[in-house]
Parts: structure tokens; C-alpha cells; sequence
């Protein structure tokens, strides 16, 4: 069984938003 895309793509965008908000936090001076 496949989750809907939907979830997929709202999880994927979670992911991606986490990582760029770690990344540019630790990218600050």
C-alpha cells in the first residue's frame, strides 16, 4: 500500500523546509 501523494509531498516539503531552516541557521555568522 502507497501513502497518497499528497501526504508524500506535504512530508517532502516538511523535510525540505526543516533542512533549510537548520542550514540557514547554521550558515549565520
Amino acid at each position: 500500500m502507497w501513502a497518497p501523494p499528497t501526504i508524500s509531498a506535504s512530508s517532502m516539503i516538511s523535510r525540505a523546509s526543516r533542512f533549510l531552516m537548520a542550514t540557514g541557521i547554521l550558515s549565520r555568522p
